[in-house]
């Protein structure tokens, strides 16, 4: 199942969004000991990536399309990275991205990451009241935070669940 370790390559920090949302959403669910073993929900709910993190080399796998496809961190990975603590994040700046339908606001963008976020925040600022400054600044500092962690790719041929 797993061959060589390789460096992940680095996501856009577009991807950071979906992580913190996943995590406020409950949408990580740990299983295993050893190393970290979790599933990650997709924000439908029809379906679940999963993601392996060993923190003694910093590597990690996950079958979710971007990191499957194109080898870079996918947001299934930064969501166990925040939700089993090795990377903190400010838990409000999280709760104001709960329950956001990303798939369905990605596809509206034909996934442009940047379009969707933008509409995001415009939607938690005027429903949730929420501090977009404070979620840009947490963001850039979660996402230098995961560039610095330079993890490692374990190689996971299984492919990514279909469905919506």
């Amino acid at each position: 199942m797993y061959n060589e370790l390789m460096k992940w390559k680095i996501p856009p920090e577009d991807k950071v969004y979906e992580a913190l949302a996943a995590v406020a959403s409950g949408r990580v669910r740990f299983e295993g000991n050893k190393s970290i073993q979790a599933k990650v929900y997709s924000s439908s709910g029809h379906k679940y990536y999963t993601v392996h993190y060993d923190a003694e080399t910093r590597s990690a796998s996950s079958n979710d399309n971007s990191s499957f496809y194109t080898g870079q961190i996918g947001y299934p990975i930064m969501a166990v990275l925040l939700a089993s603590g090795v990377i903190d994040y400010d838990h409000q700046v999280a709760t104001w991205l709960a329950d956001i339908p990303w798939k369905d606001i990605n596809t509206k963008h034909k996934n442009n990451w940047s379009a969707a976020v933008e509409e995001v925040l415009h939607q938690v600022e005027g429903e949730r009241g929420a501090d977009t400054a404070r979620i840009r600044a947490e963001v850039a500092r979660i996402y230098t935070e995961i560039k610095a962690l330079k993890l490692e790719r374990i190689t996971d041929r299984t492919k990514p669940p279909t469905g919506y």
